[in-house]
């Protein structure tokens, strides 16, 4: 299971291995973006 946390607005500040493998970036890149980034509009 991957596990990350965020802060209200969104921005990624902490992120688990698993998580990090799933979606197939590094910390550097997750800090980067923003909640909103990586989830799936459907």
């Amino acid at each position: 299971m991957g596990i990350f946390f965020a802060t209200l607005s969104g921005k990624i500040f902490r992120v688990k291995q698993v998580f990090r493998n799933i979606l197939g970036y590094s910390n550097a890149d997750l800090s980067k973006l923003n909640l909103v980034d990586i989830i799936y509009a459907e």
